[in-house]
């Protein structure tokens, strides 16, 4: 009889491996099916279980750009005119449009203001965080914030930006790589998931003429 193509199972004790996890200690196996005795007797399979393989770092999609300087100072007249109020947060990869429980919406991309002597509070949007053009998430900022005649503008405020990466699926379902290490990009960890976190300052330029 010739030998089989697939290799047998371990047999060693420190060897054993339920082989539910695809990065278990049995390399070379992919999980198929969860098989469990039932009770009276006999196997019950479940083939609902977890089988997906670990994502190699290369295949990871990451946060490629802002469009702010993170730790930096932005002032309100550009913020509010040349960037319409938008930040812009890019991947190098098409990720998938909202859905419920996941995807770029208002508890993914979350925007708070304040400084050293206020609270921080939420910023209010024009419009809820979306997707455009498929690799781009964006938060448009309610213009009263940026020196509407009803309230006070958030010049001299700090803006902190979160996005919640567990919950940004890419094209292929992984969720996007969130690390801002060193405040560096693109986010290059190569792990899915993360709170990608971000802030810069909002001055006062309109006496500048910029």
């Amino acid at each position: 009889m010739p030998p089989s193509p697939f290799p047998s199972l371990p047999t060693s004790p420190q060897a054993t491996c339920t082989i539910t996890e695809a990065d278990c200690a049995c390399h070379h196996r992919v999980p198929l099916a969860l098989i469990a005795s039932k009770a009276g007797g006999g196997l019950s399979i479940d083939v609902d279980g977890r089988r997906q393989l670990g994502i190699a770092k290369d295949f990871v999609t990451h946060i490629a750009g802002i469009n702010w300087p993170h730790g930096g100072e932005v002032g309100i007249s550009r913020l509010a005119n040349e960037m319409g109020g938008r930040l812009e947060i890019k991947f190098n990869r098409r990720i998938q449009e909202s859905r419920a429980g996941s995807g770029v919406g208002p508890f993914t991309f979350v925007v708070e203001y304040g400084g050293v002597q206020k609270n921080i509070e939420r910023l209010s949007w024009s419009q809820e965080p979306y997707v455009e053009d498929s690799c781009r998430a964006v938060f448009v900022i309610d213009p009263e914030m940026l020196g509407g005649r009803d309230r006070e503008d958030i010049a001299g405020d700090f803006v902190y930006v979160k996005l919640k990466c567990d919950f940004i699926l890419d094209c292929h379902g992984v969720p996007v790589d969130g690390s801002h290490l060193k405040g560096r990009l693109p986010s290059m960890r190569g792990i899915p998931g993360g709170v990608f976190e971000s802030w810069f300052r909002v001055v006062e330029d309109r006496k500048k003429g910029y």
